[in-house]
Parts: C-alpha cells; structure tokens; sequence
C-alpha cells in the first residue's frame, strides 16, 4: 500500500465521503466465450459509471482520485491514490495484463486496471467493462444495458412523536465518522471498539451525549500531543 507519513486527516475525510457513497449500478451485461469452455454472461457496472458515483461525495470531503500510468520490474501498472487538500494520500497499484499485442487489448487492460484499483480502494462492489476478457483473448458479445426495474413508489409512513427525554439525542452520522476515524488512528481499532462499547453502556440510547464525549476524547488526545 501507497502512503504518506501521516493520514489522520485524509481517514476522517474518507470516512465522511464514504457515508454517501454507494455501491454503483451494474450497468451493462456480456456474453463471453472463453478459448476453452461454454460461454457464460455476466452483468458489471462500466468505469465512467464507477466514476460517476464517487467524485461529488470524494470532493465534498476535499479528496480527489489520481490515476496514473507507472512501470515497475513486472511491466506497467495502474496507480490508483486519493488525495486529501491537506497532501496526505493513500494508494495502491494494479497490474496491467495482457497476453495480446495491440493499443485495443491494452486499452482494456487498462480500463480493468483503473476500475479494479477504485473499487478495491474506495471497498466497492462492482464488475468489470469486460472483466479483461479483451485482454485474454476471449470473445466477448452481447455488451448491452441491462434494465432498471422500475421501483415502487415509496409510501410516507408518519413519525412517532420522541419523548422529550429523547429529543435531540440523535448523533449526526457525519460527526461521528469524523471523531471515529480520528480516534481510530489515534489508538487503533481494538481500543477505540472497547471504548465505543463502553460509551454505548455508559449512555444507552442517547446517542448525541455519546458523540460528545467521543469528540471530548479525541481533542483530549490533540490536547496531549497524540494525532
């Protein structure tokens, strides 16, 4: 894995954007006939479909997506990194494989590089343009939309009334995400799961007093040099 020395900010950044992003749609099915074996189909979301559904959530965060083409001892690879406007970035590389001569077999090569380093980046459920097949040699057919069922329309269900005891106690999930992820690069994930547990049996079901104190622990931690 690509990093810089520090990524505290970009976590937080990255935890936030990743509250809105979702899975992108499969967009698109093949039938594929292997140089061996019977043909099968498949459904995958396309590259410009993956890229659609995560650049406004990545730059409301300040985070951008930098792919570059690079070359290692095996041949060319694919670097996929997120930047964060303070400069911290996490990243990693993909390799370009292809057994076929010619800028077509490459081209897909590439474009299977480029979405599998996204999606395994960013942890998205997604499948390929047409999943390299171009580049092994493989017949491809049938590329074609695949269609969107229409969806029920949503039927409004009336809020209960909250206690007053309760209103108002409803953690803001971006907050949390924030506070987590900096207190996760702090103390780690084991101690900072333990004492999420412990604040959760310590204020039952008043979530906004749990946040609070998690964020009281974090600047605690800024406070004594810890980031």
């Amino acid at each position: 894995m690509l990093r810089s020395e520090t990524i505290a900010n970009l976590c937080a950044a990255l935890a936030v954007a990743q509250a809105t992003i979702q899975n992108p749609t499969k967009n698109r099915t093949v039938t594929v006939q292997p140089r061996e074996g019977k043909a099968y189909s498949f459904a995958y979301a396309t590259l410009d479909c993956v890229l659609d559904c995560i650049r406004a959530p990545l730059a409301r965060a300040g985070l951008v997506l930098v792919q570059t083409v690079d070359q290692d001892a095996g041949g060319p690879v694919v670097t996929t990194a997120i930047y964060h406007a303070t400069g911290e970035y996490i990243g990693h590389q993909v390799p370009v494989i292809t057994d076929r001569p010619g800028s077509q077999a490459l081209g897909s090569a590439l474009t299977y590089a480029r979405r599998y380093g996204i999606v395994t980046l960013l942890g998205l459920a997604a499948d390929e343009d047409d999943d390299g097949n171009e580049a092994a040699g493989n017949k491809v057919t049938g590329a074609a939309p695949v269609p969107v069922k229409a969806q029920p329309a949503a039927v409004a269900v009336p809020a209960k009334p909250q206690p007053a005891a309760v209103a108002g106690t409803t953690a803001p999930k971006a907050r949390w995400d924030v506070a987590m992820a900096r207190y996760v690069a702090a103390v780690g994930i084991d101690e900072a799961t333990h004492q999420v547990q412990a604040l959760k049996e310590k204020h039952g079901n008043n979530k906004l007093a749990c946040l609070e104190e998690l964020e009281a622990m974090v600047a605690h931690l800024r406070v004594e040099g810890v980031k």
